[in-house]
């Protein structure tokens, strides 16, 4: 898992931090799907933020991975997709 940007032929989802963590941080996550993104995230608010293994509940995971979808849901498609 990285923040790297996949290769350009993949649809990536991009999200910012503070969407995800209750704490203002701009950094932007990339990942090529919802549950890695979700996973970027933990792996980032643990190494930037601190939050440790136990704050990334069964319930804080599923509210996060509710909000990788309704940004899913939300953001624009490309041209391909429509």
């Amino acid at each position: 898992m990285s923040n790297a940007a996949p290769d350009s032929s993949s649809r990536s989802i991009e999200l910012a931090c503070e969407r995800l963590h209750p704490i203002h941080c701009a950094e932007v996550l990339i990942a090529d799907s919802p549950a890695e993104l979700v996973a970027v995230a933990r792996v980032h608010g643990a190494d930037v933020h601190g939050f440790t293994p136990a704050w990334y509940g069964p319930d804080r995971l599923n509210t996060m991975t509710a909000t990788v979808m309704r940004h899913l849901e939300w953001r624009p498609r490309a041209a391909t997709e429509r």
